[in-house]
């Protein structure tokens, strides 16, 4: 990564690099310390920037997510939702984050492995 002379400097870290380091922390699912690493700082400063980061993008719930809030516009999007992916009642979604588990063994064991093959909670 190649930095300003004023980063050099004063050692502060351009937000556009706070933003990468953090969306790559989210795409990659690595430690803080391997962010850090690879972008020149400590961990220290990874995690700060990791919580700062995401705090100003969850600040921004308001103007982005939204859901329906009067009857017609739940039965709207319970119809939506059914016609895209047959789920009947469903107002919405969201991604989440995978916590990997050890296996909870017994028949029903195999529910709880992912697509990326490992178990999750």
């Amino acid at each position: 990564m190649v930095f300003s002379k004023s980063w050099r400097m004063n050692h502060s870290i351009s937000p556009i690099n706070q933003l990468l380091a953090t969306l790559r922390f989210y795409a990659t699912n690595n430690t803080q310390l391997t962010i850090g690493d690879n972008s020149g700082f400590s961990i220290s400063t990874a995690h700060r920037i990791i919580r700062k980061v995401s705090l100003a993008i969850a600040s921004l719930h308001q103007e982005f997510i939204k859901f329906p809030s009067t009857a017609q516009e739940i039965r709207q999007e319970q119809n939506n939702f059914y016609h895209l992916a047959r789920f009947p009642r469903v107002i919405g979604a969201m991604d989440c984050t995978h916590v990997r588990i050890s296996s909870p063994g017994g028949e029903q064991a195999e529910i709880f492995r992912n697509r990326k093959g490992y178990f999750l909670y």
